[in-house]
């Protein structure tokens, strides 16, 4: 019963009673680039764009988007550089993901994907932290626009501004399949580390695909510049709850609750996934702090 309870509060049940915070809880100085929850006591921090948040801990931070095309690494506390990584990339670097704290997986405008491992050695004040070249992979052919990593499913997802959406092995390296249907550069990539189900936004269309590559849905909005969405995310507490969200923060400002019909992946048949839709379940628009 306990359980139960519980279950009807969350928050994807009760889209209807969501309001926004009376005030930000924090305030940073430039565009939000991530979100992350710290614990299970819901506490989340953020950082601007071009930095993530290095796991598990999350107190250091890795940033891009430099003149000299360099990666840097940082302190969350004190917001200073600790180490910069220079000549990763011919050009800059556009994307960085950090899936476990020894893994960083770098995309520029040279079209590739580099896969490094972060090395660690000496101890105290001569502690120092290297990365060392893994993979270089392979397919792109223009500058990658977004790029994520689950290593529950261990899969990569990177996208370019050809349009073009793949996803590798993040084990062996290697390509893996392409997800098609991309007319537009996609610029958020979300993957669920419950089911493996992967979200795309390509400007304003929302598509819904399963790990094996299956289009499970695909909604659009009005293809103009506020309705290009900017970042996405699934619920996934509960992997059989029917009442399950994507939900999307857009360039107009506002966040979206896209409802996801249930099936049970082993039983998908070709013919039904045709016929699945999103239906749009709230509309929760920022409130202006200034």
């Amino acid at each position: 019963v306990g359980s139960a309870a519980a279950a009807d509060r969350l928050f994807y049940r009760n889209l209807q009673r969501l309001q926004p915070s009376l005030q930000p809880i924090k305030e940073l100085q430039g565009p939000v680039g991530q979100i992350v929850q710290l614990d299970k006591d819901r506490n989340v921090t953020g950082v601007e764009r071009n930095r993530v948040v290095v796991p598990p801990v999350f107190n250091r931070y890795l940033a891009w988007g430099f003149p000299d095309f360099s990666l840097r690494a940082g302190s969350l506390e004190s917001d200073k550089t600790v180490t910069s990584y220079e000549g990763l990339h011919t050009g800059q670097i556009t994307c960085v993901v950090c899936p476990d704290p020894k893994t960083v997986i770098t995309g520029g405008e040279s079209s590739v994907l580099c896969v490094w491992q972060l090395v660690v050695s000496g101890s105290g004040r001569e502690k120092s932290r290297q990365l060392a070249l893994k993979e270089i992979l392979y397919g792109h052919t223009s500058s990658i626009t977004c790029l994520e990593a689950s290593t529950s499913y261990g899969i990569i997802v990177s996208a370019a501004e050809d349009g073009t959406c793949f996803l590798w092995d993040l084990q062996r390296l290697t390509f893996i399949r392409q997800l098609q249907q991309h007319h537009r550069p996609v610029g958020a990539i979300c993957i669920n580390a419950l089911t493996g189900d992967i979200v795309t936004c390509a400007g304003s269309t929302l598509s819904w695909w399963s790990i094996n590559g299956e289009l499970l849905a695909q909604e659009s909005m009005p293809e103009d510049d506020n309705h290009a969405i900017s970042c996405c995310v699934m619920s996934e507490l509960c992997v059989w709850d029917s009442q399950n969200v994507i939900v999307t923060g857009s360039m107009d400002g506002v966040v979206r609750f896209w409802s996801m019909a249930f099936h049970d992946h082993h039983y998908r048949i070709p013919s039904d996934i045709a016929n699945e839709k999103l239906q749009l379940a709230r509309v929760l628009s920022t409130p202006d702090y200034s």
